[in-house]
């Protein structure tokens, strides 16, 4: 991470004033960065609120993250960023349990098993772990195990993520295991993937140590502790916004809330940012959107923006369930349940239904700090879901995933019985996630609209869009912008 300016870096001159169009967090570090360093900033969110999908909701009288609840640790940025923030005693690691995969065995039969310990993305960094035997079968595992006898050329040239895995360990690792963890960290499919986005430096470990198990075991080092990639917050990690907000606000930032931006523009020396109300000036501009708005803005100044058409993301459903539910104190799947496309597409429930859901948290048996404030017998479950979701009695309005089909994707993924009168309360969000930056053909037109972008005096681009997946590197992409500029 990359502290505020310190005094050893030159100051802008004073009465330099920047606005900052996004609140989410791209959004909030990046004015973090330049307020720091003596900049006038104003905020312009469109919402009503800031953090975007680092924000709270209320269930069963509990205020549990609405969206974002977890944090890669592979670096020490979002951990720094808290403590400068007063949030330091509050980082927490998640239950050592571990997740489990729902998956489709052999013979079509649903199984359910923990997950592998030492994989990157579903790609095993070790063929020996028993489990595998149970998730790919006896052929599906002499397959994987050619991977170590493979020439060390077979799959380096592969365009996707699921052509090099398929091409070195076969198809059973592609659909049992890494389709639904990618499908859980990205949204997509592997086949939308580029691997060494994905997985920076993948090629260059396979060539270096001849297999891609060897090479994933290389890459994820000593990290074979299950839940130990990522990290929290006691009490949930939208705090981050919050406390992001109060010291902006300390430090003289305007927040402009309900605001929309529909024009930007450039004269002279000074940008133009055209809002409903009014035009604002300011000798500095971060574009800290989501996709689709930071497209439609940049488009008239960039021919490179065009490039990413809609820009849109998936749309993805939570639903959040509180449930009074004893059962659930041994915590039968760890900390949750990651599910194999193959699985929603073939398999029954007891109900008649197929398995929507495409992972399930059990955000209690998962972090510790909540199953202490709740006890015993009452538990947090988050169910996710790709919309549009088409079928009937399974969707309420707008296909959204209904109540009763979360009771009965929870109930077969945990292994027991939820009924309607076991729950305390519930919620479904739907957000739209982030355009993946490792997807195909994406690193070319993000490094062509990054260059662009640095030929034109004093404008930033940011977000998860162009930062890559998850909050780590989206506050590091943001603090390199907004310094950059100054």
């Amino acid at each position: 991470m990359t502290e505020p300016m310190s005094v050893d870096k030159p100051l802008p001159e004073p009465g330099t004033t920047a606005i900052v169009v996004g609140g989410g967090m791209a959004g909030l570090v990046a004015a973090r960065e330049l307020a720091h360093a003596g900049v006038s900033v104003t905020v312009i969110e469109a919402s009503a609120h800031i953090g975007g999908a680092v924000a709270p909701h209320e269930v069963g009288g509990l205020v549990l993250d609405a969206g974002a609840e977890s944090y890669a640790t592979r670096t020490p940025v979002f951990a720094r960023l808290a403590e400068a923030l007063g949030l330091g005693e509050q980082l927490v690691e998640p239950s050592a349990a571990g997740a489990w995969l729902h998956f489709l065995d052999g013979r079509g039969q649903p199984k359910s098993t923990p997950l592998p310990k030492g994989a990157l993305l579903g790609i095993p960094g070790s063929l020996d772990e028993p489990v595998l035997r149970e998730i790919l079968g006896r052929t599906g595992l002499l397959r994987a195990k050619l991977d170590v006898n493979l020439p060390r050329g077979v799959g380096a040239k592969a365009r996707s993520l699921a052509d090099l895995v398929r091409a070195r360990m076969g198809q059973a690792v592609l659909d049992r295991l890494v389709a639904p963890v990618v499908g859980g960290v990205y949204s997509v499919s592997p086949e939308d993937l580029d691997p060494e986005e994905a997985i920076p430096g993948l090629r260059a470990a396979i060539a270096e140590h001849g297999s891609l198990s060897a090479a994933i075991a290389a890459l994820r080092g000593k990290a074979t502790k299950p839940g130990s990639a990522v990290g929290g917050l006691r009490g949930g990690v939208f705090q981050i916004a919050r406390a992001l907000r109060t010291e902006l606000e300390e430090l003289g930032v305007t927040l402009l809330l309900d605001t929309s931006v529909q024009t930007l523009k450039r004269t002279g020396t000074a940008w133009h940012v055209g809002t409903p109300a009014a035009q604002l000036e300011a000798q500095r501009v971060v574009v800290a959107t989501e996709a689709h708005g930071a497209v439609e803005l940049l488009a008239p100044l960039l021919d490179e923006a065009s490039a990413f058409g809609e820009a849109f993301g998936a749309e993805i459903s939570l639903v959040t369930l509180v449930v009074d539910l004893p059962e659930l104190d041994a915590a039968p799947r760890g900390t949750g349940v990651l599910v194999a496309p193959q699985v929603s597409a073939a398999h029954p429930t007891a109900e008649g239904q197929v398995v929507r859901a495409k992972a399930l948290t059990h955000a209690t048996a998962k972090w510790p700090w909540l199953a202490d404030e709740e006890g015993p017998g009452t538990h947090v479950l988050r169910l996710s879901y790709a919309l549009p979701l088409v079928g009937g009695a399974e969707t309420a309005d707008g296909g959204q995933p209904s109540l009763e089909l979360a009771l009965a994707d929870a109930s077969a993924l945990l292994g027991l019985t939820i009924r309607a009168e076991d729950v305390v309360d519930s919620d479904v969000l739907t957000w739209r996630s982030a355009l993946s930056a490792a997807g195909l053909g994406q690193k070319a037109k993000i490094a062509a609209l990054r260059a662009a972008v640095e030929q034109i005096d004093g404008l930033a681009v940011t977000g998860a869009w162009l930062a890559g997946n998850g909050m780590a590197a989206v506050i590091a992409d943001a603090q390199a912008q907004a310094q950059r500029i100054l």
